[in-house]
């Protein structure tokens, strides 16, 4: 089975890896993840990839990476090995930045599904960002909490920086209680 993401979001590229990869170890508790970067493939890599197999597992998963980047020997055993793509019981997650390539061409028509991971059409261009270092320091300011302060101050501020500013605080608080 061939899978391909086509597209430059480097970003929904990585979280579908990951989200496939997570949702095949759940399948296949056992089952072998080989990882290749397409700058980085050997001849020897892409045979031990295709031709490898598993004792405890029926499927494997391969993730290749930017192929088309690799070389012409490589590029030439995918485009050889295509039946055996489609045909393998193993699930095989192409993902290629150039989705006008011509290794992309030929795994769209081979894909048992595509999906595009382009650039977002639409860019969030923010303008005025929150002070989220503030709002933590409000927080986790000694004198006491000051409730209406912190919210009026969170109230901008996207989750994921909040957690991460503020296990940064932590840690730096952390470190200067025990001397280091």
């Amino acid at each position: 089975m061939i899978y391909l993401l086509a597209g430059e979001n480097v970003d929904d590229a990585v979280a579908k890896l990951r989200a496939i990869r997570a949702a095949f170890t759940r399948k296949n508790e056992h089952g072998p993840i080989a990882e290749i970067e397409g700058a980085e493939a050997t001849d020897a890599d892409m045979q031990a990839a295709i031709g490898g197999g598993s004792l405890f597992s029926k499927n494997r998963l391969v993730i290749f990476k930017r192929m088309g980047s690799a070389s012409s020997s490589v590029q030439k055993m995918l485009d050889e090995y295509q039946d055996f793509f489609q045909k393998s019981n193993d699930v095989f997650v192409f993902w290629e930045t150039d989705s006008k390539s011509e290794l992309c061409t030929l795994l769209k028509k081979h894909a048992t599904k595509s999906q595009a991971v382009d650039r977002k059409s639409e860019t969030k261009t923010v303008l005025f960002r929150p002070n989220v270092f503030a709002a933590v320091d409000n927080i986790l300011e000694r004198s006491g909490f000051r409730f209406r302060e912190s919210t009026n101050a969170l109230r901008d501020i996207e989750v994921p920086d909040l957690f991460s500013v503020l296990f940064w605080k932590l840690r730096t608080i952390f470190l200067a209680t025990h001397g280091e």
